[in-house]
């Protein structure tokens, strides 16, 4: 895969079958978003997020039956990427599961601004960990630490959220969509 600085996009270069090759593994989200080493890259050829309100509200229903059933994992669907591995980190480009990354991703937020806002006597999560290990890279030379670079108008709203731990005006979507 090659970025073209022209075209501002990435381009898939290479033949079909012998030298490329597919994995398929089992693995957990929180586990594969973790790590400061990490960048997931969502390329401009992908989709706006588009989840609704209902697709939220389904994923917290099955997450609450998960937990209510004393189940430990949850099906999230495939997540398709390339691997880069670049100077001191791995780049992900995300090919399919950008609605799900995108979603667990703002998930975490949503609990981390809660417990922060909110905090809870004998609730053991670590607000502090779910910014450091999933969320930014603390490490990241760059200016924006965020560990999920999204699509351009997605990426601005994203960011305010993450910086600014407060709600953002959905006008900023419109705006920054067109």
């Amino acid at each position: 895969m090659l970025f073209d600085a022209k075209e501002d996009r990435y381009q898939f270069v290479g033949i079909i079958g012998r030298g490329i090759h597919m994995d398929a593994n089992k693995g957990y989200m929180v586990r594969f978003l973790n790590g400061n080493d990490k960048k997931f890259v969502i390329p401009v050829y992908q989709r706006a997020y588009s989840w609704k309100k209902g697709d939220c509200e389904l994923l917290l229903s099955d997450l609450e039956s998960v937990y209510e059933k004393g189940s430990q994992t949850h099906f999230f669907g495939s997540i398709v990427y390339v691997a880069n591995n670049l100077a001191g980190y791995t780049e992900y480009i995300i090919i399919d599961g950008q609605q799900r990354i995108t979603t667990v991703s703002l998930l975490l937020l949503a609990i981390r601004n809660y417990l922060t806002n909110s905090p809870r006597e004998g609730v053991s999560i670590n607000t502090k960990k779910i910014t450091t290990a999933y969320l930014t890279d603390e490490y990241a030379e760059d200016e924006k630490k965020l560990k999920l670079k999204l699509i351009e108008g997605d990426d601005y709203a994203y960011d305010q959220l993450i910086s600014n731990s407060k709600p953002v005006s959905m006008n900023i979507f419109r705006v920054k969509n067109t």
